[in-house]
């Protein structure tokens, strides 16, 4: 409401107990449309991934935008149709027997004027990442917990990932999609003789980098 296509833009309608409300016009406004289609593969088997489930959805959802679905057919192929132009995010998964890993896949994508075609979207297990929590001036907590939170290029959060550490500090967390993603450590306080003791996060280091404000970033097809 009242007739914009972004859910960011839209007013607010207050509605009290006991009102009637009336006079709401929303105004629809026709709008090009596109398709995205391709092929989905399985990273294990180098075969076709039949049945596998693909959504596309809007990278920002206060910006609009379409949100569809379709199941891999038996050659492999997929086909999204109505897709209006915005920045989506499309995300395939295979389900996988019990106690293997599971097969996913994430693409951001633009759709702008044109239809999108020929895609090829490779399912695998997903990126695992591996660290290390370090204690300055104390012993480590018996766990940290460790999140990494998926944000979009708007600011949004899309997905979550936490761990607890090991007794040794090291932690991993594996099937990570693509994408960026805030980093996090929540230690658990410890007693000394002298009282609790408190930990806070002084760095978060990928390499010699220090990413604890810029986060990580993990690329489309990384191992």
């Amino acid at each position: 409401y009242p007739g914009v296509s972004r859910v960011a833009d839209a007013q607010a309608v207050k509605v009290t107990p006991g009102d009637d409300v009336s006079n709401i016009k929303l105004q629809m406004h026709e709008a090009a449309v596109f398709h995205v289609s391709g092929r989905v593969l399985d990273i294990t088997t180098g075969q076709e991934a039949a049945g596998a489930f693909v959504n596309l959805g809007p990278e920002d959802y206060n910006a609009g935008g379409s949100n569809v679905n379709t199941t891999v057919g038996p050659d492999g192929s997929f086909r999204l149709t109505e897709v209006t132009p915005g920045s989506y995010r499309l995300s395939a998964n295979q389900r996988c027997a019990a106690g293997t890993s599971p097969l996913n896949a994430v693409r951001m994508l633009q759709v702008s004027d044109r239809d999108i075609a020929n895609m090829t979207i490779t399912l695998g297990p997903g990126t695992l990442i591996k660290g290390h929590v370090l204690a300055v001036g104390a012993d480590l907590p018996t766990a940290v917990r460790i999140q990494l939170l998926g944000v979009s290029a708007s600011g949004n959060t899309n997905s979550s990932h936490m761990i607890n550490t090991r007794t040794d500090g090291t932690f991993e967390i594996p099937n990570v999609q693509p994408g960026n993603y805030e980093v996090t450590a929540y230690p658990q306080g410890i007693n000394s003789p002298l009282g609790p003791v408190y930990f806070f996060t002084s760095a978060v280091t990928v390499g010699n980098q220090d990413v604890a404000d810029a986060g990580i970033t993990v690329p489309e097809e990384a191992p």
